[in-house]
């Protein structure tokens, strides 16, 4: 059973599996319930990017780091024809529900702060010829922009690590990524896609850092 997009048949591999139900085995139902994980946290995070956009509505884009968008907008964007090329959807589903809310977020801190700077200009050409790139390499460049993103996000336990310090920096938040990277590297693992585990892999390690510093540091109540 296919889907059809812009005149292409696409048969992906979530949706082959949902309609074959009398055929199902553990290697199905690992795939099925890797994949009802990434949904259920492709919509939370969809949830904390909108809650951001009227933050920054609210009280301004001061704390938004702009390069940090740019470059997870472009890794996004890179999941869809990704996802298209391999015919996995779940990859297609967190474009949409990613690529939107990091497009609006980055046009409202340009209009916020009037400009960018040159570097943060020169950041954004780049990811703009990688988006281009992905369209023909969608796998390679989406690994290689995700693996970007867990460059920036190593900032946060180093941070917390030097000055000894959680201010800004929410528990909670910390266990729904690190769980959600749980869940797209047992999809990736699931379904047999390096790719997908390499980076899974490194955000799990990175926000298990974050988690491991938050809980030594956090501030004591008596």
């Amino acid at each position: 059973m296919g889907v059809q997009l812009g005149g292409t048949m696409f048969h992906f591999i979530e949706i082959e599996i949902f309609s074959n139900m009398n055929e199902w085995d553990a290697e199905s139902t690992q795939i099925l319930i890797a994949f009802l994980g990434t949904l259920v946290f492709a919509v939370w995070g969809a949830s904390a990017l909108r809650a951001q956009i009227h933050k920054i509505k609210d009280e301004g884009s001061e704390s938004v780091s702009v390069l940090w968008k740019l470059v997870f907008l472009a890794g996004y964007f890179a999941l869809l024809p990704y996802g298209l090329q391999e015919n996995k959807l779940a990859l297609v589903v967190q474009f949409f529900c990613r690529v939107p809310f990091y497009i609006l977020i980055v046009r409202l801190t340009h209009k916020d702060r009037e400009r960018f700077t040159y570097g943060q200009y020169a950041v954004g050409t780049a990811m703009i010829g990688a988006m281009a790139a992905s369209l023909f390499y969608g796998k390679l460049v989406a690994t290689g922009l995700l693996f970007l993103g867990i460059l920036t996000t190593l900032d946060q336990p180093y941070r917390i690590w030097k000055s000894k310090k959680t201010e800004g920096v929410e528990n909670k938040v910390l266990v729904v990524y690190f769980l959600s990277s749980l869940f797209w590297l047992f999809y990736g693992k699931a379904i047999g896609d390096m790719f997908i585990i390499a980076w899974a892999g490194g955000y799990s390690l990175v926000y298990l850092a974050s988690l491991t510093a938050y809980q030594i540091y956090k501030p004591k109540h008596p």
